[in-house]
């Protein structure tokens, strides 16, 4: 029981230091890249639906952005 507990205690605690702290190993983010994603779990009838949409400006009249969609009904 307190193997059980102690378990839970190290689990709980490594998720709340993650969260508020990070884990300080991060690589930082590119300035100005954007990524937008969203997707939709496997349903009933095997129907999926999901997209990402990847920008970058190159100057602010300038930037490159890449669209994914992938459907299935």
């Amino acid at each position: 029981m307190k193997f059980y507990l102690f378990t839970m205690f190290i689990f709980f605690y490594s998720i709340g230091a993650s969260q508020i702290n990070g884990l300080g190993k991060e690589p930082k983010p590119i300035e100005g890249l954007k990524l937008e994603s969203f997707g939709y779990p496997v349903f009933l009838g095997r129907e999926q639906h999901a997209s990402f949409h990847l920008t970058y400006p190159f100057s602010s009249t300038f930037s490159a952005n890449l669209n994914s969609f992938y459907d299935t009904y």
